[in-house]
C-alpha cells in the first residue's frame, strides 16, 4: 500500500517523491520503494525527525509500537497520519505527546478501492 500511495502522490504532484522518506522492516519492500526514488530511512525516529507529515502504513497492532518509539521525535508542528483499519485518534493521541495533530486515511483509501 505505501508504493501505491507515494506512486499516487507523486504523478498527482502533490510530493515528489525525491521529498518522500520510508523505512521498512523488510528490505525488499524497501528496495521497491527506494526504486520509485523515495529515500531510505535508517529509522522511523529519522523520519519523525526529518519530514512535516508521518503517513503510518503498518498493521494495526504494530501502530502503539510505532508511535511510542517515533514520540520523542514528534512536535505539534507534525501531523501523524495513520492508515491502519481499527486505530482511532484517541489511541494514537494517548501515547503522543499533548497537542500533537493525528489523523486518519482510512474512508479515503476505501474510497478509492486501494
Amino acid at each position: 500500500m505505501a508504493s501505491a500511495m507515494m506512486k499516487g502522490f507523486s504523478s498527482s504532484g502533490i510530493v515528489l517523491t525525491e521529498n518522500m522518506l520510508a523505512t521498512d522492516v523488510n528490505k525488499f519492500c524497501l528496495s521497491r520503494l527506494t526504486e520509485l526514488n523515495v529515500r531510505a530511512a535508517p529509522n522511523n525516529r529519522s523520519i519523525a525527525d526529518d519530514s512535516d507529515v508521518l503517513f503510518l502504513e503498518v498493521k494495526p497492532h504494530i501502530i502503539p509500537s510505532v508511535l511510542r518509539e517515533i514520540a520523542p521525535n514528534v512536535s505539534k508542528d507534525k501531523l501523524i497520519v495513520s492508515v491502519a483499519a481499527g486505530v482511532n485518534i484517541a489511541t494514537m493521541e494517548s501515547i503522543l505527546p499533548p497537542g500533537s495533530k493525528v489523523s486518519l486515511f482510512i474512508g479515503y483509501l476505501i474510497y478509492l478501492g486501494i
